[in-house]
Protein backbone atom coordinates (compact mmCIF):
# COMPACT_ATOMS: atom_id res chain seq x y z
CA UNK A 1 0.00 0.00 0.00
CA UNK A 2 2.96 2.83 0.34
CA UNK A 3 4.34 1.48 -2.70
CA UNK A 4 3.54 4.67 -4.58
CA UNK A 5 4.18 6.79 -1.45
CA UNK A 6 7.36 4.97 -1.47
CA UNK A 7 7.84 6.46 -5.36
CA UNK A 8 7.10 10.17 -3.93
CA UNK A 9 9.68 10.10 -1.69
CA UNK A 10 12.04 8.69 -4.11
CA UNK A 11 11.52 11.30 -6.61
CA UNK A 12 11.78 14.35 -3.65
CA UNK A 13 14.78 12.65 -2.40
CA UNK A 14 16.77 13.15 -5.75
CA UNK A 15 15.96 16.66 -5.72
CA UNK A 16 16.70 17.32 -2.15
CA UNK A 17 18.99 14.95 -0.38
CA UNK A 18 22.24 16.35 -0.92
CA UNK A 19 20.73 19.82 -1.11
CA UNK A 20 17.51 20.13 1.55
CA UNK A 21 17.36 24.21 1.77
CA UNK A 22 17.73 25.23 -2.00
CA UNK A 23 15.61 23.30 -4.07
CA UNK A 24 12.07 22.99 -3.82
CA UNK A 25 8.80 22.06 -5.67
CA UNK A 26 6.75 25.25 -6.62
CA UNK A 27 3.42 22.50 -5.74
CA UNK A 28 5.18 20.35 -3.33
CA UNK A 29 7.30 20.99 -0.35
CA UNK A 30 10.81 19.36 0.37
CA UNK A 31 10.47 16.09 3.10
CA UNK A 32 14.18 16.68 3.50
CA UNK A 33 14.63 19.70 6.79
CA UNK A 34 17.58 21.48 7.16
CA UNK A 35 19.99 20.28 9.82
CA UNK A 36 20.36 22.19 13.01
CA UNK A 37 23.85 23.84 12.00
CA UNK A 38 26.05 25.78 14.52
CA UNK A 39 29.68 26.80 14.72
CA UNK A 40 32.17 25.76 17.40
CA UNK A 41 35.45 27.76 18.51
CA UNK A 42 38.74 26.74 19.70
CA UNK A 43 40.65 29.40 20.82
CA UNK A 44 44.40 29.79 19.91
CA UNK A 45 45.40 30.15 23.61
CA UNK A 46 43.51 26.44 24.40
CA UNK A 47 45.04 25.14 21.31
CA UNK A 48 48.29 25.72 22.35
CA UNK A 49 48.06 24.64 26.00
CA UNK A 50 46.49 21.38 24.88
CA UNK A 51 49.35 21.01 22.23
CA UNK A 52 51.99 20.85 25.16
CA UNK A 53 50.00 18.94 27.27
CA UNK A 54 49.38 16.11 24.34
CA UNK A 55 52.88 16.36 23.34
CA UNK A 56 54.09 15.97 27.13
CA UNK A 57 51.81 13.00 27.99
CA UNK A 58 53.41 11.37 24.17
CA UNK A 59 57.55 12.54 25.57
CA UNK A 60 56.70 9.84 28.69
CA UNK A 61 56.50 7.13 26.29
CA UNK A 62 58.50 8.24 23.47
CA UNK A 63 61.91 6.36 23.07
CA UNK A 64 65.17 8.33 20.97
CA UNK A 65 68.74 7.29 20.24
CA UNK A 66 70.67 9.32 22.46
CA UNK A 67 67.99 10.15 25.47
CA UNK A 68 66.89 8.37 28.05
CA UNK A 69 62.57 7.58 27.45
CA UNK A 70 61.02 10.10 28.52
CA UNK A 71 63.39 13.27 28.44
CA UNK A 72 63.84 13.76 24.54
CA UNK A 73 62.85 16.91 23.63
CA UNK A 74 59.66 18.08 22.81
CA UNK A 75 60.38 19.37 19.28
CA UNK A 76 61.80 16.32 18.03
CA UNK A 77 58.20 14.53 19.27
CA UNK A 78 56.09 16.56 17.62
CA UNK A 79 58.35 15.96 14.55
CA UNK A 80 58.30 12.50 14.92
CA UNK A 81 53.87 12.20 15.77
CA UNK A 82 53.60 14.28 12.73
CA UNK A 83 51.48 17.77 12.03
CA UNK A 84 48.33 15.86 11.02
CA UNK A 85 48.34 13.69 13.92
CA UNK A 86 49.09 16.08 16.76
CA UNK A 87 46.53 18.16 15.51
CA UNK A 88 44.16 14.72 15.96
CA UNK A 89 45.18 14.55 19.56
CA UNK A 90 44.53 18.18 20.47
CA UNK A 91 40.89 17.81 18.99
CA UNK A 92 40.42 14.60 20.86
CA UNK A 93 40.88 16.70 23.81
CA UNK A 94 39.01 20.10 22.96
CA UNK A 95 36.68 19.44 20.51
CA UNK A 96 34.09 16.61 21.95
CA UNK A 97 34.12 18.77 25.31
CA UNK A 98 33.44 22.05 23.51
CA UNK A 99 30.41 20.25 21.72
CA UNK A 100 28.92 18.80 24.75
CA UNK A 101 29.30 22.42 26.29
CA UNK A 102 26.86 23.96 23.41
CA UNK A 103 24.77 21.50 23.20
CA UNK A 104 23.69 21.74 27.22
CA UNK A 105 24.31 25.25 27.18
CA UNK A 106 21.66 25.98 23.62
CA UNK A 107 19.35 23.16 25.07
CA UNK A 108 19.73 21.25 21.99
CA UNK A 109 18.35 17.02 21.68
CA UNK A 110 20.60 15.95 18.55
CA UNK A 111 19.17 12.59 17.32
CA UNK A 112 22.13 11.09 15.98
CA UNK A 113 26.15 11.88 16.41
CA UNK A 114 26.73 15.11 14.97
CA UNK A 115 28.66 15.73 11.48
CA UNK A 116 31.63 18.01 11.69
CA UNK A 117 33.52 19.26 9.50
CA UNK A 118 36.94 21.61 9.90
CA UNK A 119 36.29 25.40 8.68
CA UNK A 120 39.94 26.98 9.60
CA UNK A 121 42.45 24.98 11.65
CA UNK A 122 45.44 27.41 10.97
CA UNK A 123 48.86 26.76 13.17
CA UNK A 124 48.77 29.95 15.62
CA UNK A 125 44.59 31.00 14.97
CA UNK A 126 41.47 29.88 16.50
CA UNK A 127 39.72 26.73 15.15
CA UNK A 128 36.74 26.75 13.90
CA UNK A 129 34.21 23.74 12.93
CA UNK A 130 30.92 23.66 10.91
CA UNK A 131 28.48 20.92 13.06
CA UNK A 132 25.55 19.80 11.99
CA UNK A 133 22.96 17.76 13.74
CA UNK A 134 19.42 16.29 13.30
CA UNK A 135 16.88 17.29 15.85
CA UNK A 136 13.70 16.07 16.64
CA UNK A 137 10.79 17.18 13.81
CA UNK A 138 8.01 18.93 14.23
CA UNK A 139 4.41 17.30 13.21
CA UNK A 140 1.36 19.45 12.82
CA UNK A 141 -1.17 16.32 12.77
CA UNK A 142 -4.24 18.56 12.11
CA UNK A 143 -7.32 17.00 12.30
CA UNK A 144 -5.78 13.54 11.67
CA UNK A 145 -8.64 11.60 12.51
CA UNK A 146 -11.03 12.79 9.63
CA UNK A 147 -8.09 11.99 7.43
CA UNK A 148 -8.71 8.41 9.02
CA UNK A 149 -12.36 8.39 9.05
CA UNK A 150 -12.03 9.68 5.02
CA UNK A 151 -9.69 6.84 4.02
CA UNK A 152 -11.62 4.10 5.66
CA UNK A 153 -15.02 5.17 3.61
CA UNK A 154 -13.25 5.24 0.41
CA UNK A 155 -10.75 2.93 0.31
CA UNK A 156 -11.87 -1.30 -0.48
CA UNK A 157 -9.89 -2.60 2.15
CA UNK A 158 -13.10 -1.37 4.85
CA UNK A 159 -15.45 -2.29 1.90
CA UNK A 160 -18.44 -4.31 3.39
CA UNK A 161 -17.05 -7.76 1.93
CA UNK A 162 -20.44 -9.38 1.08
CA UNK A 163 -20.15 -6.79 -2.14
CA UNK A 164 -17.45 -8.60 -2.87
CA UNK A 165 -17.12 -10.63 -5.91
CA UNK A 166 -17.83 -14.45 -4.03
CA UNK A 167 -15.56 -16.01 -6.55
CA UNK A 168 -12.19 -13.74 -4.96
CA UNK A 169 -10.52 -15.60 -2.17
CA UNK A 170 -10.80 -14.17 1.47
CA UNK A 171 -7.95 -11.95 2.31
CA UNK A 172 -6.28 -13.51 5.86
CA UNK A 173 -7.03 -11.36 8.73
CA UNK A 174 -4.01 -10.73 9.60
CA UNK A 175 -2.66 -9.56 6.20
CA UNK A 176 -5.59 -7.32 5.61
CA UNK A 177 -5.04 -5.87 8.76
CA UNK A 178 -1.60 -4.86 7.56
CA UNK A 179 -3.19 -3.23 4.43
CA UNK A 180 -5.14 -1.01 6.42
CA UNK A 181 -2.70 -0.05 8.23
CA UNK A 182 -0.66 0.81 5.37
CA UNK A 183 -3.30 2.51 3.99
CA UNK A 184 -3.80 4.64 7.07
CA UNK A 185 -0.42 5.95 7.12
CA UNK A 186 -0.42 6.68 3.65
CA UNK A 187 -3.45 8.57 3.36
CA UNK A 188 -2.04 11.09 6.42
CA UNK A 189 1.02 11.23 5.01
CA UNK A 190 0.08 12.17 1.93
CA UNK A 191 -1.96 15.41 4.23
CA UNK A 192 0.09 15.65 6.81
CA UNK A 193 3.45 17.06 5.92
CA UNK A 194 6.68 15.53 8.26
CA UNK A 195 10.29 17.41 7.05
CA UNK A 196 12.95 14.70 8.37
CA UNK A 197 16.05 16.45 9.09
CA UNK A 198 18.89 15.19 5.76
CA UNK A 199 21.36 14.18 8.44
CA UNK A 200 19.16 11.86 9.90
CA UNK A 201 18.09 10.39 6.73
CA UNK A 202 21.23 9.91 5.84
CA UNK A 203 22.24 8.11 8.99
CA UNK A 204 19.83 6.18 8.46
CA UNK A 205 20.79 5.03 4.91
CA UNK A 206 23.77 4.44 5.84
CA UNK A 207 23.02 1.91 8.36
CA UNK A 208 20.44 0.29 6.24
CA UNK A 209 23.19 0.38 3.47
CA UNK A 210 25.53 -1.65 5.89
CA UNK A 211 23.25 -4.22 7.15
CA UNK A 212 22.72 -4.77 3.18
CA UNK A 213 26.01 -5.49 2.40
CA UNK A 214 25.90 -7.64 5.77
CA UNK A 215 23.24 -9.87 4.07
CA UNK A 216 25.21 -9.84 0.61
CA UNK A 217 28.24 -11.00 2.15
CA UNK A 218 25.85 -13.92 4.40
CA UNK A 219 24.69 -15.23 0.93
CA UNK A 220 28.34 -15.09 -0.44
CA UNK A 221 27.38 -12.89 -3.11
CA UNK A 222 29.33 -10.17 -4.87
CA UNK A 223 27.69 -5.97 -4.58
CA UNK A 224 28.42 -5.78 -8.54
CA UNK A 225 26.95 -9.64 -9.10
CA UNK A 226 23.90 -7.82 -7.54
CA UNK A 227 23.96 -4.85 -9.21
CA UNK A 228 23.97 -6.58 -12.51
CA UNK A 229 21.31 -9.67 -11.53
CA UNK A 230 18.63 -6.65 -10.92
CA UNK A 231 19.73 -4.42 -13.65
CA UNK A 232 20.46 -1.57 -11.45
CA UNK A 233 23.34 0.70 -10.08
CA UNK A 234 24.99 1.47 -7.23
CA UNK A 235 22.97 4.94 -6.88
CA UNK A 236 19.82 3.41 -7.32
CA UNK A 237 20.68 1.09 -4.69
CA UNK A 238 21.13 4.36 -2.89
CA UNK A 239 18.34 6.31 -3.80
CA UNK A 240 15.69 3.34 -3.19
CA UNK A 241 17.38 2.96 0.84
CA UNK A 242 17.30 6.41 1.06
CA UNK A 243 13.50 7.20 0.36
CA UNK A 244 13.06 3.88 2.63
CA UNK A 245 14.49 5.73 5.24
CA UNK A 246 12.94 9.19 4.71
CA UNK A 247 9.45 7.17 4.94
CA UNK A 248 10.30 4.74 7.53
CA UNK A 249 11.42 7.85 9.53
CA UNK A 250 8.21 9.73 8.85
CA UNK A 251 6.22 6.94 9.95
CA UNK A 252 8.19 6.75 12.98
CA UNK A 253 7.74 10.44 14.02
CA UNK A 254 3.95 10.62 12.66
CA UNK A 255 3.11 7.58 15.05
CA UNK A 256 4.96 9.52 17.96
CA UNK A 257 2.79 12.28 17.68
CA UNK A 258 -0.06 10.30 17.96
CA UNK A 259 1.17 8.89 21.43
CA UNK A 260 1.49 12.28 22.58
CA UNK A 261 -1.70 13.41 20.84
CA UNK A 262 -3.60 11.20 22.23
CA UNK A 263 -1.83 10.49 25.53
CA UNK A 264 -1.68 6.70 25.24
CA UNK A 265 0.26 5.38 28.56
CA UNK A 266 1.51 2.16 28.66
CA UNK A 267 1.09 -0.37 31.73
CA UNK A 268 4.75 -1.38 32.92
CA UNK A 269 3.15 -4.92 33.04
CA UNK A 270 3.14 -5.01 29.51
CA UNK A 271 7.19 -4.13 29.96
CA UNK A 272 7.89 -6.68 32.47
CA UNK A 273 6.28 -9.04 30.69
CA UNK A 274 8.40 -9.03 27.11
CA UNK A 275 11.34 -8.32 29.41
CA UNK A 276 10.97 -11.55 31.43
CA UNK A 277 11.96 -12.85 28.45
CA UNK A 278 14.96 -11.62 28.56
CA UNK A 279 17.90 -12.45 30.49
CA UNK A 280 19.78 -9.73 32.16
CA UNK A 281 17.57 -6.78 29.70
CA UNK A 282 19.72 -3.63 29.64
CA UNK A 283 18.23 -0.18 29.30
CA UNK A 284 18.50 0.47 25.70
CA UNK A 285 16.41 -2.85 25.30
CA UNK A 286 14.10 -1.71 27.86
CA UNK A 287 13.79 1.63 26.05
CA UNK A 288 13.41 0.12 22.53
CA UNK A 289 10.32 -2.04 24.23
CA UNK A 290 9.08 0.56 25.11
CA UNK A 291 8.97 2.42 22.17
CA UNK A 292 8.09 -0.11 20.27
CA UNK A 293 4.87 -1.18 22.70
CA UNK A 294 3.82 2.95 22.13
CA UNK A 295 3.88 2.54 18.51
CA UNK A 296 1.76 -0.49 18.78
CA UNK A 297 -0.82 1.26 20.13
CA UNK A 298 -0.46 4.35 18.15
CA UNK A 299 -1.44 1.54 15.33
CA UNK A 300 -4.20 0.23 16.93
CA UNK A 301 -5.54 3.61 17.87
CA UNK A 302 -5.73 4.52 14.21
CA UNK A 303 -7.29 1.13 13.17
CA UNK A 304 -10.76 2.24 15.85
CA UNK A 305 -10.65 5.66 14.92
Amino acid sequence: MLIQLLKQRKSQLKKTLHKPAKIRSKDQPTLIAENTTFTLTLSAEEIAKTKQQVLQKAQKQAKFEGFRQGKAPLAMVEERLGANRVRDMVLEELLSDAYVTYIREHKLMPLTDPAVSAESVEEGKDWTFKVEIAETPEVELGDYQKIVQETKKSHELWKDSKKKDDKKEETPEEMKRQQQISALLEGILEKVTIKIPELLVRKETERALHEFGHQLEHMNVSLDDYLEKVGKSIQDIHQEYAARALMNLQVEFLLGAIVRAEKIELPEKEVTEILSQVENPSEDQRQYVIASLLKQKAVDHLLTV
